[in-house]
């Protein structure tokens, strides 16, 4: 099947540019997935973001289809992100020509935006001249039902409602979602969510349209229906840009084509065409060291072979010693050899007082409560009401304070190297803890840095639907109900997968990494319970042990 010439996209009337005019305009493009953040670390020196591609040229063409194209991980879905205009060009630049930058914008001001670079747009004038649509399309729905959700984009930019039913209606029946209208988005299939995303985007009409895995989950008949409306939407003038790996979509779209390769500075070969083609200079690959704001940690030989479990015990040993008694004398003593110690991990400074600060932070505090409402001891410093400071809740609230530093920061600083893998496969081998929980568990803490990522797709697909400019709160409520419903079919998704691999069947396990409790570990045990006894003898040789 090849692009259907002159066909009538649903919901979409011509836009004026039709000819192959450059709608958008990269020039030494570099991007980078972090690059929605703010700027601020950028301004004092410290960048944060992880680039996945630089030395980009392209241009988008209004009634024009270019695909993005290349193995996973090259920077595909982030280059179209920064296309888009959710994403902050980390080198390079990313131009909206005046034809874009002029389109007639329905939203009630009607004016054009004041720059030509599309993340500095706002809300609504980015979504009236660039609609995106996501790999996950759960992240972008902002409403309650499909009819709606179709509405949503159409009336943040000020549609008339006539209008907009029309609109709606013809976009149900196109995307064959007619049946659907009452039903809510999240309990629709995965190829249905994804026509209800794509078809939400067009009701705006925008004349830039890009596209992640539009066909993905799609049969025969609906990929069909998804292929005829992005063919319609070029041919009345839309610059399409869809990020794929489905070979059959770039041939029926007769797409110009980007390959994004993974080996380095590797050119692509341009694609040119009657009406303007696009040339990219294909990304090096993600860098593989970190440039965040912290040092690597690079503990030493000794400390790293330890297994986390030999750790977590040692700690566990060493704070029961120490809460058994509230003297200054041992919480001192333990924590001077604590800081002795402490150079052998080879933890940089920076890290440290990153990793520690919440304990630094919770010290002071914990001893003003102490100071304050302690029992009242000696002679009396301070009394009011409940509030009382004497010379024995000082010397409390002083002995707590140490106390918490020295249980603190080991727990703290022994597991910054800590693999939560091995210290899962401690737990389960050595400490026999049940293995489907601790599985779970580790699944669900990798899983845990995704949240955050899921929360940025929700920031940037309420700024592409035109809804970021206003409602600070329902949208802060919206997103939250979406990320729920991203945690909840991902943890359903984990359980299946284990319920299915025989996490629950009977019987011993066999482990990938055995591991064992040998020399290293023993050391670090002793080492940490030698601390807490060197420092009760030192309170009950000082007359301060007191239990």
């Amino acid at each position: 099947m090849f692009r259907p010439l002159g066909a009538g996209a649903v919901g979409q009337e011509a836009h004026p540019t039709t000819d192959g005019t450059a709608l958008l305009r990269a020039r030494g493009l570099a991007t980078s997935r972090s690059a929605s953040r703010s700027s601020r670390r950028r301004r004092r020196g410290v960048d944060q973001a992880l680039h996945v591609g630089h030395d980009i040229d392209l241009e988008v063409r209004s009634g024009r289809v270019l695909a993005v194209t290349g193995p996973n991980g090259v920077g595909k879905s982030t280059l179209g992100l920064t296309l888009a205009g959710l994403l902050r060009p980390a080198a390079g630049t990313l131009e909206a020509t005046p034809v874009l930058v002029g389109t007639a914008s329905p939203a009630p001001t009607g004016t054009a935006p004041t720059g030509t670079a599309p993340h500095s747009w706002s809300s609504r004038e980015l979504a009236a001249r660039i609609g995106t649509v996501f790999q996950d399309p759960e992240h972008q729905f902002i409403a309650r039902s499909v009819r709606e959700e179709l509405v949503a984009g159409p009336a943040a930019l000020g549609m008339p409602a006539a209008e907009i039913d029309e609109r709606v209606t013809e976009l149900l029946d196109g995307f064959r979602l007619d049946h659907l209208g009452d039903a809510n988005p999240f309990t629709l299939s995965g190829g249905e969510q994804r026509r209800l995303a794509i078809a939400a985007v067009i009701a705006t009409r925008p004349p830039v349209l890009v596209l992640d895995e539009p066909t993905s989950g799609q049969d025969r008949a609906t990929w069909s229906a998804v292929v005829e409306q992005l063919g319609a939407l070029a041919d009345a003038g839309t610059a399409v840009v869809v990020v794929t790996h489905d070979r059959d979509l770039v041939r029926a779209l007769d797409a110009d084509e980007v390959v994004l390769h993974a080996d380095g500075l590797i050119p692509a070969a341009p694609v040119v065409t009657s009406t303007g083609g696009a040339t990219v200079t294909a990304p090096s690959t993600a860098l593989s060291g970190r440039t965040g704001a912290e040092p690597p940690v690079r503990p030493g030989r000794a400390v790293a072979s330890v297994q986390p479990v030999a750790s977590l015990l040692g700690v566990i040993a060493l704070g029961v010693v120490l809460v058994l008694s509230l003297d200054l004398v041992s919480a001192t003593v333990a924590l001077l050899l604590e800081l002795v110690l402490l150079p052998l991990l080879r933890i940089p400074v920076r890290t440290l007082l990153l990793r520690t600060s919440p304990v630094l932070v919770a010290v002071p505090l914990t001893g003003v409560s102490i100071a304050l409402y302690g029992q009242p001891s000696g002679r009396v410093w301070f009394d009011f009401a409940f509030a009382h400071v004497t010379d024995g809740s000082l010397q409390l609230a002083l002995a707590t304070m140490l106390r918490v530093l020295a249980v603190g920061v080991p727990g703290i600083v022994l597991f910054i190297r800590t693999d939560v893998t091995d210290l899962a496969d401690g737990l389960a081998q050595i400490l026999h803890l049940p293995a489907r929980f601790v599985l779970g568990a580790l699944a669900a803490v990798r899983m845990m840095t995704l949240l955050g990522d899921d929360w940025r797709q929700l920031a940037m697909a309420r700024r592409a639907r035109g809804v970021a400019d206003s409602g600070r709160m329902r949208r802060g409520l919206s997103m939250a109900f979406g990320l729920l419903v991203v945690a909840l079919r991902r943890a359903t998704t984990l359980a299946v997968a284990m319920e299915s691999r025989g996490f629950g069947a009977p019987g011993r396990r066999t482990w990938a990494r055995p591991v064992r409790f040998a020399g290293p570990e023993w050391a670090m045990v002793a080492v940490l319970v030698g601390i807490g006894a060197f420092a009760v003898v030192a309170a009950l040789l000082a007359g301060t042990w007191r239990a």
